[in-house]
């Protein structure tokens, strides 16, 4: 059957809804996997075994361990993104600067993102839909945070009068951690 076929076969089959767990768990040529996932251990804000690692030494360890118990070739990753919520200047300097520490190439580019509690989880989307779109053919899709270093009161820059006086937007400086 040509790939034609079998995108047409897979649309046909979504519009008639039937299918059930057998399509969502079907195997395609197009599919986008994950073959490693790594994280830290978790401690205490504050107080716990990290408190005094900035969060691109975290970041920069994970990595490092991605390429060694993947085995992956840094050459091959085409995109990092990293997904934090209060890293200082928005992340993307200090971000490219562990992915090169820890062996990725100066060709491999390296985005920040924040999307509130979900950034790690919309890196992960952001590459996935890379892949998908055909952009790239590896990337990384990564989270970092440093609840002791890069929160609390002074995380988040004094607001404007205009959004000071709008309740909701005011709430946003709320912490969530």
């Amino acid at each position: 059957m040509s790939q034609a076929s079998q995108r047409l076969s897979q649309v046909t089959s979504h519009l008639s809804g039937k299918g059930g767990v057998s399509s969502i768990t079907a195997k395609h040529p197009d599919d986008i996997v994950v073959t490693c996932a790594l994280r830290t251990a978790i401690t205490k804000g504050g107080r716990g075994g990290f408190k005094d690692t900035a969060a691109s030494d975290l970041l920069a360890g994970v990595f490092k361990s991605l390429i060694e118990k993947s085995k992956i070739d840094p050459a091959l990753v085409e995109d990092i993104a990293v997904g934090s919520v209060l890293p200082p200047g928005g992340g993307a300097t200090e971000f490219r600067a562990a992915a090169l520490v820890a062996g990725f190439p100066e060709t491999a580019a390296v985005k920040a993102l924040n999307r509130q509690c979900s950034s790690g989880l919309q890196a992960i989307v952001d590459i996935a839909n890379a892949i998908k779109c055909g952009m790239i053919d590896v990337g990384i899709g990564a989270g970092v945070e440093s609840m002791s270093q890069q929160y609390g009161p002074g995380a988040v820059s004094e607001f404007s009068e205009l959004l000071e006086n709008h309740e909701e937007a005011a709430n946003c400086k709320v912490p969530m951690g």
